[in-house]
């Protein structure tokens, strides 16, 4: 059965399960949020392990020599964004693709201004 959930209104957390010791224990590592509209619209900002931008770790965690604490408070200097719009579907970019990776934080702030204005309809994204 497949649960379909609306956007809500509001920040939320993402995260990755990644294994710092060798199987010892998992550990979540907040690698991204999402952001829910009035207009039904919400985006998504990924920058983890196997997202489209310019992680600092590998996939598969923490590199056993890095502090886990020092790489939960890096910076990325890009991220993974997509919006999906009032129905849960994602909303392509002008270039036709659904998800738009190396996004630096100023087409970000873009990407915000346009989805916070757009009525609760759905059409292609124009940044």
């Amino acid at each position: 059965m497949s649960v379909q959930t609306k956007n809500k209104i509001g920040f939320g957390i993402r995260a990755e399960v990644f294994n710092i010791h060798m199987g010892m224990s998992d550990n979540l590592g907040y690698r991204g949020f999402r952001i829910g509209f009035a207009n039904g619209y919400a985006i998504s900002v990924q920058f983890g392990t196997v997202n489209y931008c310019t992680a600092n770790n590998p996939i598969g965690g923490i590199p056993h020599n890095v502090n886990a604490k020092e790489w939960m408070e890096s910076v990325c200097p890009d991220a993974e964004i997509a919006i999906i719009s009032p129905d849960g579907n994602f909303v392509s970019f002008g270039d036709g693709e659904a998800v738009r990776g190396h996004t630096d934080p100023d087409t970000f702030a873009k990407i915000v201004a346009w989805v916070a204005g757009q009525k609760s309809t759905v059409k292609e994204a124009e940044v």
